[in-house]
């Protein structure tokens, strides 16, 4: 049986806590090959994610999106920490079901390891579509950021999430489950909390399902923060890596970081890579020899007329950060596909998450489908003609 992607992304929004209520994985079909999915050994995938409220420095909550592994991990497994962009908030308010937070997890959690942990951050809030981080830095009520000087706190509020996710994940009977749509009010206030914000709905939550497969499949208690971490900001996305990179300083976070992909990342003002040599040099300085730095990009952004300091800003970080003695990477993807924001969003399908896979990475050029179409040109297809 084949199911549309339409489809899954509905099994994935109202089955996910239902299952977990009764101690189960949920089982989704993947994607024929017809529509571009990765070829896979087994024709099902089983993803499982828990949502949670979460703080971070006091007095600021995320929502996060957490994903066990679905192999059992080895003390090297990731975890993988995901900043989406705009549009991206749960599938219950998101209006596009592709974009959505749940589905951009699914497709993410393809690109890393089947141990790997995947923490996904959703954004503080969204003013209509814009996705506004205003938990990691200064912004606007866009979410761009602002002149303002850098607060450094950003590590600090990502280690306490991560600190107080792990509680959440080892305790039984955490009420947390639940992508089954979403409740949301208007919040516009002076300290940056602008838009709308958006819960899911906790109509059948029960942790305990979550709390004793973590253990059974983890086999040590070994803390999400003190694993390898990649870090993974796609579009806007990006201002939080940003804002966690100008704290290079902070060793006892870097030194643990093995990876930092920009995945078509850009903004509607100039900005998108503001990092200044001396705060690269500083970063170097704290980080693995191992360590890479990847700027994924599409023509979307970086051949955009409208904005063309994207692409200005793009080339000049990637050489300031091969001059500060980091190992940057510059990879151009679709370069023959149209500039559509459905092939914005490939980019997450398709970027290499290491040197071997950018090596020999297909998408470097065009369409991949028999049709022309790349997967969420597929998808949206889909999903507009089940609606």
């Amino acid at each position: 049986m084949s199911f549309s992607p339409f489809l899954l992304l509905i099994l994935l929004a109202f089955n996910v806590a239902h299952a977990w209520r009764h101690g189960a994985p949920i089982t989704l079909p993947i994607l024929r090959r017809r529509i571009g999915i990765d070829p896979l050994k087994e024709d099902k995938m089983v993803l499982t994610f828990g949502v949670f409220q979460v703080e971070g420095l006091p007095g600021l909550q995320n929502w996060l999106l957490y994903k066990p592994p679905v192999a059992r991990p080895k003390p090297s497994s990731k975890c993988v920490l995901f900043f989406p962009g705009d549009i991206s908030d749960f599938a219950g308010s998101c209006r596009m079901g592709p974009y959505s937070i749940e589905a951009l997890a699914w497709v993410v959690a393809q690109r890393f390891q089947p141990d790997d942990h995947l923490v996904v951050v959703r954004a503080q809030s969204f003013n209509d579509m814009f996705a506004v981080y205003s938990n990691f830095l200064p912004v606007d009520h866009t979410g761009s950021p602002t002149t303002q000087p850098p607060n450094h706190s950003a590590v600090t509020h990502l280690q306490r999430l991560l600190a107080n996710l792990d509680r959440h994940i080892r305790t039984p009977a955490t009420p947390s489950f639940s992508c089954a749509g979403s409740s949301c009010s208007r919040n516009d206030d002076e300290n940056g909390a602008w838009g709308t914000q958006c819960v899911p709905l906790r109509d059948c939550c029960d942790g305990d399902g979550l709390a004793s497969r973590h253990d059974d499949m983890n086999g040590d208690d070994m803390a999400l923060a003190a694993r390898p971490m990649t870090l993974v900001g796609f579009s806007k996305g990006g201002v939080v890596l940003n804002a966690l990179m100008r704290e290079g300083g902070r060793g006892d976070f870097w030194s643990r970081v093995d990876a930092v992909h920009f995945v078509d990342a850009g903004l509607n003002t100039r900005g998108v890579f503001p990092l200044t040599s001396k705060e690269l040099e500083t970063l170097r300085q704290h980080v693995s020899g191992s360590f890479a730095v990847y700027l994924h990009g599409t023509p979307r952004q970086l051949s955009d007329k409208a904005r063309p300091w994207i692409g200005e800003e793009f080339r000049d970080f990637f050489q300031r950060g091969r001059a500060s003695g980091i190992r940057f990477v510059s990879l151009e993807y679709l370069k023959k596909t149209p500039a559509t924001l459905n092939s914005h969003f490939e980019a997450l399908r398709v970027f290499a998450t290491n040197e071997t896979q950018a090596a020999n990475n297909p998408f470097l050029n065009g369409p991949h489908t028999p049709n022309g179409r790349c997967f969420f040109d597929e998808w949206m297809h889909q999903s507009l003609a089940g609606s």
